[in-house]
């Protein structure tokens, strides 16, 4: 990522401090190179390697090194060739593997001494007065410890103004101007003059049907930029990272439009008139796990940028999953560090096969700290959500700015089907101020008095609806929960609340039963709403995300609805 457009930070200083051993494993079975910073050679990096039981050389090698990233803004490794004098943890005895190597070290004087019997005898009384004044510092730091309670939402800068969030489910109204929204929407199909030649399909598929659509109805793509937009608007700087992010996986979004004739790359948006904040179209390298840290960090950095990281697939997240779990997920627990990060994971059962299907819902819920014995607030460590609608979408991008005073990362469970789904659309008053995001969908085709109610999230609800219709089935209603953590108990209980001649309980999803939202929402009505007899209705367990064959998948999708419906 070191000279990669979007990534480059005019150079890292790389400090590796090679104790030449890891845990047991000597370094010549580590790795096929001499030196473990010899992969700095791929891109012409200088490699300072320095004894690092000298003081004195490690200064000039960090100067050295600290002059060329500051001359020359590129990388630059400094190797602090060293020894670890102890085992790797209190328990470990290292002689027991590398006796020979320890032999040499117990032998020699640590590094301090070594340095200290150097000096003249001046400065060695300086030296045990310093080090004397430094263990009774620590002495004094260790006893205050005791005594001090640190507020771990304290921040400085750009974070001083965000808080703590409150012990109950909030709602936030991201609504906006109409009249501007229709501003951007034009604006981000305006080529920067004449001579900009666009592609001939989205002269058509894309710019005359972005305008139109705010009449007829908006698409998941539409909604998007609306949201950026009118953030833009409102000052704050947006960021999508991702790979063919500019274009969309799904050749849906379009943000970045090239030139046919010369290439050249313009980002409309950012000639929005009277938008002070900037939108950052980074298509990114083909590493999950790089992209996702460096996103985490984009975000950590300003809590006012929408910071989005897109995969290309949802599926594709599990590249990254060290940084899902070491601080995506654990972060605010661990160090009290929020993050506002937002990571869209298309998802969706269309016969793609097992690595183009599941973005592992059931994964995500596993790592919030979300109760199935109380009532969720808006403390759990992370939100998922699977919005049905392009409004949703819209107020769910508004709301991790707008209003909030605390930051969470927001898992969007994204579309793939339904970003051109004719019934996947939203008008422009749903967009309108003092509409929200909601937690749970009603049914606007339910029958007066259902005997059966059927639980569903996500882009589920159109398959479910559509074969409703088809077969005139006349006792059944159909409750979305758009949001699955923190989980909105008291939203649930209100839909459900409608039906009281309701005589069945269903929970269908298009994931097998040991996946997707089961297990997770089963639990919660059960423990929270009392309601012991849900009915499940979908894929049987698999250990696979989906079959890859296609009439398996149709038969699969044709039973789910039976099952639904009829059993």
């Amino acid at each position: 990522m070191a000279e990669v457009p979007h990534y480059s930070i005019g150079g890292t200083i790389h400090i590796v401090v090679n104790n030449q051993v890891g845990y047991t494993t000597p370094s010549d079975r580590g790795s096929s190179f001499r030196h473990c910073t010899d992969v700095g050679k791929s891109l012409a990096v200088p490699v300072i390697h320095v004894n690092a039981d000298n003081p004195v050389d490690v200064y000039r090698a960090a100067t050295l090194a600290l002059d060329y990233r500051q001359v020359f803004r590129r990388d630059v490794f400094i190797n602090l060739v060293c020894y670890r004098r102890w085992g790797h943890n209190e328990l470990d005895e290292p002689s027991f593997t590398q006796p020979l190597m320890y032999k040499a070290i117990r032998a020699r004087q640590s590094t301090a001494d070594k340095f200290v019997s150097s000096l003249d005898s001046n400065l060695q009384s300086q030296v045990a007065d310093s080090c004397s004044k430094w263990r009774q510092h620590l002495s004094d730091e260790l006893a205050l410890s005791e005594s001090v309670k640190i507020d771990q939402y304290v921040r400085k800068g750009d974070w001083s103004s965000v808080r703590p969030p409150e012990r109950r489910l909030t709602v936030w109204d991201t609504g906006f101007d109409t009249d501007k929204l229709k501003r951007i929407a034009t604006a981000s199909v305006a080529t920067k003059d004449s001579t900009f030649q666009l592609h001939p399909t989205l002269v058509k598929g894309h710019v005359a049907k972005r305008l139109e659509r705010l009449a007829t109805g908006m698409d998941w793509a539409t909604a998007e930029c609306l949201a950026i937009g009118s953030l833009m608007l409102q000052g704050r700087h947006c960021r999508i990272s991702g790979q063919d992010v500019g274009r969309g996986t799904f050749s849906q979004r379009h943000a970045m439009l090239v030139d046919q004739a010369g290439g050249a790359i313009d980002v409309p948006l950012n000639r929005l008139a009277d938008a002070s904040g900037r939108l950052e179209i980074a298509n990114s390298i083909l590493s999950e796990e790089a992209v996702l840290g460096f996103e985490f960090g984009m975000a950590m950095d300003q809590p006012d940028r929408l910071c989005i990281w897109e995969a290309q697939f949802g599926d594709f997240f599990n590249g990254a999953q060290i940084i899902i779990d070491t601080y995506i997920g654990s972060a605010e627990a661990k160090w009290g560090h929020q993050n506002g990060l937002v990571l869209l994971l298309p998802h969706g059962y269309d016969g793609a096969g097992p690595e183009h299907s599941s973005c592992r819902i059931e994964r995500w819920l596993q790592l919030t700290d979300s109760s199935e014995v109380e009532s969720d607030t808006d403390m759990v460590n992370m939100q998922v959500v699977n919005p049905t609608t392009p409004a949703q979408y819209f107020h769910l991008l508004r709301r991790q700015l707008i209003g909030r005073k605390f930051r969470k990362p927001l898992i969007v469970v994204s579309p793939k089907t339904l970003l051109r789904h004719p019934a996947a659309v939203s008008s422009l008053e749903e967009l309108a101020p003092g509409r929200h995001f909601q937690h749970v969908l009603p049914d606007p085709s339910a029958p007066q008095s259902p005997k059966r109610i059927i639980m569903c999230t996500g882009k589920h609800y159109y398959a479910l609806d559509e074969y409703r219709r088809a077969k005139s089935i006349k006792d059944a209603a159909i409750i979305r929960v758009e949001q699955l953590t923190p989980f909105p108990l008291h939203d649930v209980h209100a839909q459900l609340a409608k039906y009281p001649n309701a005589r069945e309980l269903v929970w269908s999803q298009e994931e097998p039963r040991n996946m997707g939202a089961w297990s997770f929402v089963e639990a919660r009505l059960r423990n929270l709403l009392g309601l012991t007899g849900v009915r499940y209705a979908g894929r049987k367990e698999l250990a696979t995300p989906a079959v890859g064959i296609g009439s398996l998948h149709r038969s699969e999708a044709d039973q789910l609805m039976t099952d639904a419906f009829f059993l």
